[in-house]
């Protein structure tokens, strides 16, 4: 993977935990907007039309900073989308360049390990069935004996504890 490649990643990242936060900070504003202006609509006994009343004069008062939250929701959306458009492009680029060459595109990471195209990856072989597997030895684990697979012989103790009832 190219260092494009790895720098639209990050910034997808960053964008969408950025567009996470939005509906949060939102919250935030109307959560203050009702500690701030709770006795604004407290003769109106209603509770439903106080709270439609007092978020509606929030809105209108904290206009500027909802404004300001869903433009730059907008702007962020706006940048995930050509973010993710650039980095498609720049994958579909790079397969088929590998499929033109033959060759299996290695990428190292920056804790060293080396990561295959995931177009390019071998097969892995199939795990084996249950009954091939070998028993598990539960000798030093601290397993209740229901967890225990049935055909693993228990420990034995003095009380009787552990034993399988069969």
């Amino acid at each position: 993977m190219g260092e494009r490649e790895t720098e639209l990643v990050q910034s997808l990242a960053d964008t969408q935990w950025r567009l996470n936060r939005i509906p949060g900070l939102e919250f935030g504003l109307f959560a203050l907007g009702r500690m701030r202006y709770a006795e604004r609509f407290a003769e109106i006994e209603d509770p439903q039309v106080r709270a439609a009343l007092l978020d509606a004069h929030i809105f209108t008062v904290e206009g500027k900073h909802f404004s300001n939250l869903h433009r730059q929701e907008a702007r962020l959306r706006r940048q995930h989308g050509q973010d993710l458009k650039e980095l498609q492009g720049l994958q579909r680029q790079r397969q088929q360049e590998e499929e033109q060459t033959g060759k299996r595109a290695t990428y190292a990471t920056p804790n060293g390990f080396e990561l295959l195209s995931p177009a390019k990856q071998p097969e892995l072989p199939q795990s084996r069935e249950r009954s091939d597997r070998l028993p598990l030895n539960t000798d030093n684990l601290s397993i209740p004996p229901v967890l225990v697979h049935s055909r693993v012989p228990q420990p034995k103790t003095s009380s009787g504890a552990g034993k399988s009832e069969e």
